[in-house]
């Protein structure tokens, strides 16, 4: 192996060996440099303790990812649920019928209010059902409500003689688990801030450094000394987007480490495409990060989420269809507009689209790198 002396000084035993081993001894090298955290790593790591805190609190006894504790924007029943109870629960003659039905058909008239609370569905189930289905002579729309929802409270309550309806919740708990923290904070957010990070100052480094021209003079071809740069970043893009994520799946507790074992290839896939798109542009564009910001959340973004064909010219769609592959398979009987995913491209083609991105990426910006004359910054 060539030591990092033999690369550093320009006279050394370098030029005498081969171009392998001199290649070799530069993605070592390279590797010990991109070591090295940057500005923009630090400030992804912060925001990666920031939503993991966010996680834990939402993950907290009872989760808040399950249906039974989510809440729900209601109309505000609270100042007329008392009389129409007691109305219901007198007892007294059948005369007393005609009173009742009074007090319930004011309740119905009065239940039209434009003042709302929240509450969870528990509750709902537990309060609003029950007034629906006591009211004599139901308006229709409460008669809807109860036929529609008294399956669903059965399922609510989690009965333990019930399998089936236990396996609902702990599927609707994965779901939502995987598409706030999952998707949402991780692969549509953090995950292309890690590869930036990275990849995007592999080149931009010795830029900045003013040791760039220096690295091209070196007995490589600039195509080598490229993807040796590359080859060196790639581990440490992959290694900090899955400490990232590792690190949001711990703060999960449980459903956490189930998404971790699910969906942990996606997240690699991800690192990888991104990875070798940013390296592209830290090779090409002085100013990387701004540019690698601009590029994913505006055009990945808002392109990928645009009706019709044209985000299939993102790379965002093709880990969005893996991502939908990972959870339909885990959680069955999911609908792609669940994630604002419409038509989906299969997990084969996904994942061969992503690998050729990755090579593309990869062949464009060595083609690019020795072609663009190396301009230092500073």
């Amino acid at each position: 192996m060539v030591s990092q002396s033999a690369i550093i000084n320009p006279k050394s035993s370098i030029a005498g060996t081969s171009p392998l081993r001199a290649f070799a001894a530069l993605v070592w090298f390279s590797v010990r440099r991109q070591g090295r955290a940057r500005a923009v790593t630090w400030v992804a790591f912060a925001l990666c303790g920031i939503l993991a805190l966010v996680v834990a609190i939402l993950s907290r006894d009872p989760p808040r990812w399950r249906i039974e504790t989510r809440e729900r924007q209601v109309q505000d029943l609270s100042n007329r649920a008392g009389p129409l109870t007691v109305a219901l629960a007198a007892p007294g003659p059948a005369d007393a019928a005609g009173i009742k039905f009074a007090v319930a058909g004011a309740f119905s008239a009065a239940v039209r209010t434009t003042s709302t609370t929240r509450m969870t569905y528990t509750r709902y189930g537990e309060e609003r059902l029950t007034y629906y289905a006591a009211l004599p002579g139901q308006h229709e729309e409460f008669a809807i409500k109860t036929a529609v929802f008294a399956p669903y409270w059965a399922t609510v309550n989690g009965d333990p003689a019930a399998p089936q309806e236990n396996e609902f919740l702990d599927a609707y708990a994965r779901q939502e688990f995987a598409r706030s923290v999952v998707w949402a904070m991780f692969l549509a957010f953090l995950l292309p801030l890690f590869a930036l990070s990275y990849a995007g100052g592999a080149i931009d480094a010795e830029r900045e450094g003013r040791t760039l021209i220096w690295l091209l003079t070196r007995p490589l071809p600039r195509w080598a000394v490229y993807l040796a740069k590359l080859l060196a970043v790639l581990p440490w893009c992959v290694g900090g987007c899955l400490l990232a994520f590792g690190i949001l799946c711990l703060a999960g507790g449980e459903l956490g480490r189930h998404a971790a074992a699910v969906y942990w290839p996606v997240a690699v896939a991800a690192a990888v495409g991104f990875g070798c798109l940013f390296h592209l542009i830290g090779a090409v564009f002085r100013y990387p990060t701004v540019i690698g910001l601009v590029y994913v959340f505006f055009y990945e973004t808002l392109v990928a989420n645009l009706l019709g064909s044209l985000k299939q010219f993102t790379l965002n769609y093709y880990i969005r269809s893996l991502f939908y592959a990972r959870l339909t398979a885990d959680v069955p009987n999911q609908r792609a507009s669940n994630l604002d995913l419409y038509v989906p491209t299969d997990e084969a083609t996904a994942w061969a689209t992503v690998l050729v991105v990755a090579a593309v990426a990869t062949a464009l910006g060595a083609w690019l790198f020795g072609r663009i004359e190396p301009k230092e910054t500073g």
